[in-house]
């Protein structure tokens, strides 16, 4: 699902067996609550179950109440095939370079954080202003 403008709601929704990231976000202003995302970033690395980029003026989305899960594949699902986890990483939620101003909060994060530089459940790869609050993680995956 590629997200881009100001203001939209993404609620209520079941996203699954995507082999990237289920979702791409851009803009400002979004809401994203009440999904349950799993079984996603099964062939692609540096990447997120949710993923933003490359722009410091994407601010005020939230990321409230969701329940992410089995983000990044098994050992051996990689492009390699050899059996090892790819190098870089994988996470539920994944702001990358730059983007500020993100609230996260509310969120159950189950086995979100594949690769050998497992980025966990939020990886905030540079921006300011994010707050990450009353979230749950457990377990890497894989396990």
């Amino acid at each position: 699902m590629l997200v881009d403008g100001v203001g939209s709601r993404i609620s209520h929704n079941l996203m699954h067996d995507v082999r990237s990231s289920a979702i791409r976000l851009g803009g400002n202003d979004h809401m994203v609550e009440f999904n349950e995302v799993h079984h996603v970033v099964w062939e692609s690395d540096d990447q997120g179950g949710v993923d933003m980029f490359g722009n410091a003026t994407y601010r005020g989305n939230v990321f409230r109440f969701n329940y992410w899960h089995h983000v990044g594949g098994e050992p051996g699902d990689g492009e390699s095939g050899d059996g090892e986890a790819p190098d870089c990483g994988r996470a539920g939620v994944r702001l990358d370079d730059a983007i500020s101003g993100v609230v996260v909060y509310g969120n159950v994060f189950h086995r979100c954080s594949a690769g050998r530089l497992g980025f966990g459940a939020v990886q905030i790869h540079g921006g300011k202003d994010n707050h990450v609050d009353n979230t749950s993680s457990s377990t890497a995956w894989p396990p």
